[in-house]
């Protein structure tokens, strides 16, 4: 099932669905907890600037003791403040520079903050990379009065001077975030209270993937199902002619390939059925006037012969009697040819896999009962030319229909021949069809010729068809026919998968016809 195309299909579709709910989900968890984590920094940045109101007190100090030298009045307050909480003061210009303590660096980007506008404004500076990491001590920055424009910077934690104060190490974070949430596979930062509801969310992504995936999938198979309803439906109202139509050759479209195969079939048998009722209607109908001849025939012979028997004279009785034999010797042929026919459309009669005929065997047999009877007749002889591999040639059919093929062939060629018969059987790849163990399957060749006067033009174009009257040819005895022979010479090879070919030899160069030639192809 793994290797299946369609369930590969269905399964890579599915799991991208639900990967990027999944995704999703995380997105929506980590969008959630920056807006509740920005919410709870601004209400604690408001708290801090409410509870921390000793910069601006500092700045107020300073103005009070100097506000012409802020250095001189800044380094009296820290003298002051020495002894209590570490607090960090520097004064900064307008630029950003710190005026004092000389050589400090300015612990934060000044092109980043709105510095305070009025005089004793306070503000708070966080300049963190993002809202949820490890905020430092508490900074700020206060507007002195007057009319140079500087500020007053606090820092709690701090009390070193010059170079010192950028190399000592961090003092303790005063307000730490809160813990981060972890999830069993997607750990996650969050504040605190938020409960289950990344897993909450993560879930429901989940469960939207699989309702998504599950749509997806359930139309496509509505799609063709509602497909195959229209198909069937078409072929119900009597258009054999629906199929499927097929577009990749995954397990449905070689479902599809396969129903589309065996309508194929159905419409061939449909059309086989149509064709063999209007031929059964027309040949019974042309059968019952071949009857009707025989009979009136023979029943007019008999009449005669009951009623005159003693005026006849004994040659004219004699021949009248020949006639009548030879009428019912044609009506016996006709009524075994019409059974032979009805047996070519019987399915038992069919070939398949379990009935093979070794046809080298078969020819042989034919061609040693036809030499038998003709070399009887002292007036005629006939040689024959037999080239047959001496191999077995085996195929699948019925040995009853064909040994009736190859007599029917046969019994023409001695009939109308003068002096010789040829038999050659040949097998040959076809490159057409090859059969289960990807070799190529073969064909085999049987042309029967004889040299006689050939076949007339009328023969050659109705050859497998039945003649609508009956004729008496000479060349075989004055014994009369209505072409089924041919018919069933066709009808065998039809059922067989084969072909036949009828034609005439000619000389090239006096473009005389010096035979008939009949060839027959049957697959092995």
């Amino acid at each position: 099932m793994i290797r299946s195309q369609m369930f590969r299909k269905h399964y890579a579709v599915i799991a991208v669905i639900i990967i990027l709910f999944i995704i999703l989900g995380i997105l929506a968890n980590l969008l959630i907890f920056y807006v509740v984590h920005q919410v709870k920094i601004s209400n604690q940045m408001e708290v801090e600037n409410k509870i921390n109101p000793f910069p601006v007190f500092f700045a107020k100090l300073v103005d009070h003791l100097n506000p012409n030298d802020r250095i001189s009045a800044l380094m009296q307050v820290e003298k002051l403040h020495e002894n209590s909480m570490p607090v960090y003061f520097a004064i900064i210009d307008e630029q950003g520079n710190i005026r004092y303590p000389k050589g400090d660096l300015l612990p934060f980007d000044w092109k980043k903050i709105n510095p305070p506008k009025s005089t004793y404004e306070h503000i708070f500076i966080d300049q963190s990379k993002n809202s949820l990491e490890m905020r430092p001590l508490p900074r700020g920055l206060v507007k002195f009065a007057g009319n140079t424009t500087e500020y007053l910077y606090t820092e709690m934690g701090r009390r070193n001077t010059g170079a010192a104060f950028l190399k000592s190490p961090p003092p303790p974070n005063l307000f730490p975030p809160p813990p981060p949430l972890h999830l069993p596979f997607f750990p996650m930062p969050g504040p605190p209270g938020m409960g289950i509801l990344p897993i909450v969310f993560l879930i429901l992504s989940v469960l939207l993937g699989v309702w998504m995936g599950l749509i997806i999938l359930f139309r496509s198979l509505q799609k063709n199902a509602l497909l195959a309803d229209s198909v069937i439906e078409e072929l119900q109202n009597g258009n054999l002619k629906a199929r499927f139509p097929i577009k990749k050759m995954d397990e449905v479209g070689q479902l599809m390939d396969r129903f589309n195969q065996m309508a194929n079939e159905i419409e061939r048998l449909v059309e086989q059925l149509r064709n063999v009722e209007q031929s059964r209607t027309k040949l019974l109908q042309e059968l019952a006037h071949d009857l009707r001849t025989p009979i009136t025939s023979l029943k007019n012979i008999l009449e005669t012969i009951n009623n005159k028997r003693h005026a006849l004279q004994e040659n004219v009785y004699n021949e009248m009697i020949s006639l009548s034999l030879k009428e019912v010797s044609y009506f016996e042929r006709l009524v075994e040819d019409l059974l032979l026919l009805a047996q070519t459309t019987d399915l038992k009669y069919h070939p398949n896999e379990h009935n093979h005929v070794v046809i080298n065997e078969l020819i042989s047999d034919e061609i040693e009962n036809m030499t038998t009877q003709y070399f009887s007749d002292e007036n005629k002889k006939i040689n024959v030319t037999i080239n047959i591999p001496e191999e077995d040639i085996e195929i699948s059919g019925n040995r009853y229909l064909l040994q009736r093929l190859f007599r029917n062939a046969l019994d023409n060629a001695f009939s109308f021949a003068r002096s010789s018969v040829n038999v050659y059987v040949t097998t040959v790849a076809d490159e057409r069809n090859e059969d289960s163990e990807n070799r190529k399957a073969k064909k085999i060749t049987i042309i029967i010729e004889d040299d006689g006067n050939g076949f007339s033009n009328e023969t050659l174009n109705s050859f497998g068809k039945k003649r609508f009257t009956r004729i008496v040819g000479a060349a075989i005895n004055g014994r009369p026919s209505i072409g089924l022979g041919s018919v069933i010479m066709k009808s065998v090879v039809d059922i067989h998968h084969g072909t036949i070919e009828v034609k005439n030899i000619i000389n090239v160069n006096t473009n005389i016809v010096t035979g008939a030639s009949v060839k027959i192809i049957l697959p092995c």
